[in-house]
């Protein structure tokens, strides 16, 4: 299927900024108000996470809005890519 080509070929881009918002959420359970670099990891996870939700909102959903895909199987078919690429992530960053 033509979708299933697109998934498979999908940047892992998105991922990795999920990732990198999920590590910056982690940061936040040590850090206080008043810490050094709050202010800092707040700006970035802030711009992280708009950046990525524009690209969604303004790219992916309006392009898969025009598709007769079926979105449940699409969805499906990215649950596994997502949790291929967090496995991956994770077996680099345990390696180092």
């Amino acid at each position: 299927m033509r979708w299933e080509k697109a998934i498979a070929s999908m940047s892992t881009k998105p991922f990795v900024e999920h990732y990198l918002v999920k590590m910056l959420i982690e940061k936040f359970a040590t850090l206080k108000a008043s810490d050094d670099g709050f202010d800092a990891t707040f700006k970035v996870l802030k711009e992280n996470v708009t950046h990525h939700v524009e690209e969604e909102e303004s790219e992916l959903f309006p392009e898969i809005r025009r598709t007769s895909l079926d979105l449940a199987a699409l969805g499906k078919k990215i649950t596994a890519r997502k949790e291929a690429l967090q496995n991956r992530i994770t077996e680099v960053a345990t390696a180092h």
